[in-house]
């Protein structure tokens, strides 16, 4: 489970579950590609180099692993797309597409409760064998073999694989999920529904930590937010809260503005003032559009797994594309001089 404590404007993020992974993905460095010659009068295009599943597959197997932690209660925990836990250093063209499209920190294998979950479901059977070995090939097989693992991996592998100039014509394909456009008036508050007052949280803090703020949880919901809310822009929202980073940044400093406000000071009790913080916090999130924007960024890289279209990224794209009146006008004015 990731978990994100929002207190006075810190955000906290910690891993409290071996089948989870952290909240922020970070992009693998991308070689210069190889070109193919090409005619003087034509530009070269770039090279493809052919791969086969198998070696995909394998390379996919070798990134998951069991380590020991010792935090955990049998001791060992699984690394998912983390060749440095898994001993392996990445060596060529396929080794390093995988590992960006797989990832130490992938988002999309982020479980999100009674909606979606890549663990399988015989995943304490790999920490029985005695030797690493026997434990990591257990662990591997039971991620490949489980239904949802492959499937959300897949597309985005395939994408890494094209932007890398490989191609694998023998790899599996899964049906993409159905394209779901929605106005961010409405995907706004299946991310609200993430941020939730947790008083407990907040009244065991030392006596001078703040005492008062939010948590986001993929595990612990505000179900007043939306009615009757659909899995497939549940799991959007939180896999959009875990991939990027500046709502967490955005949202911290709407608790720090919030609880400096004389209307949440004034608050009579602790009820008193979780209402005036949800109200407050929704406010601001529907209405920054600095965060939208980042929102959009991350529902266009995932949307080939995610399906989730926000309407509004189309029409900032051709916003931008589009000159304004008054560049119009000047552009107008000096053509006519």
């Amino acid at each position: 489970m990731i978990r994100a404590l929002l207190v006075a404007g810190v955000a906290v993020i910690t891993v409290s579950a071996a089948a989870c992974v952290t909240a922020i993905e970070k992009d693998a460095a991308v070689p210069a590609g190889s070109r193919a010659a090409a005619p003087a009068s034509k530009e070269a295009a770039p090279s493809t180099q052919s791969v086969r599943w198998e070696e995909v597959r394998s390379v996919i197997a070798s990134r998951i692993c069991v380590v020991a932690d010792p935090r955990m209660p049998k001791g060992y925990r699984a690394a998912l797309g983390d060749p440095a836990a898994c001993g392996i250093t990445p060596q060529g063209s396929l080794e390093m597409a995988v590992d960006e499209a797989f990832g130490e920190h992938n988002p999309l294998l982020v479980e999100v409760e009674d909606v979606f979950s890549v663990t399988p479901a015989n995943y304490e059977a790999a920490f029985l064998p005695e030797t690493g070995s026997e434990r990591n090939r257990v662990l591997a097989e039971a991620y490949l073999s489980q239904d949802r693992f492959l499937p959300t991996l897949a597309p985005r592998i395939q994408q890494v694989f094209r932007e890398r100039g490989l191609r694998c014509p023998d790899c599996p394909t899964f049906p993409a999920p159905p394209r779901r456009p929605v106005r961010w008036s409405e995907f706004y508050l299946y991310l609200k529904r993430y941020f939730v007052t947790d008083f407990r949280r907040f009244k065991e803090a030392p006596a001078n930590s703040p005492k008062f703020g939010l948590v986001a949880d993929g595990h612990l919901v505000d179900d007043t937010t939306v009615a009757h809310p659909e899995p497939q822009l549940m799991r959007a929202a939180w896999v959009t809260i875990v991939a990027t980073p500046e709502i967490l940044a955005r949202t911290s400093g709407y608790v720090q503005t919030i609880t400096r406000e004389d209307a949440f000071r004034k608050a009579a009790t602790d009820d008193d003032r979780a209402v005036y913080m949800q109200k407050s916090f929704m406010d601001r999130l529907r209405d920054d559009e600095g965060l939208q924007g980042a929102v959009c960024s991350t529902l266009t890289k995932y949307v080939d797994s995610l399906g989730v279209e926000l309407e509004e990224c189309g029409e900032r794209s051709a916003s931008l594309r589009e000159p304004s009146p008054d560049r119009s006008r000047l552009a107008s004015r000096g053509s006519s001089r």
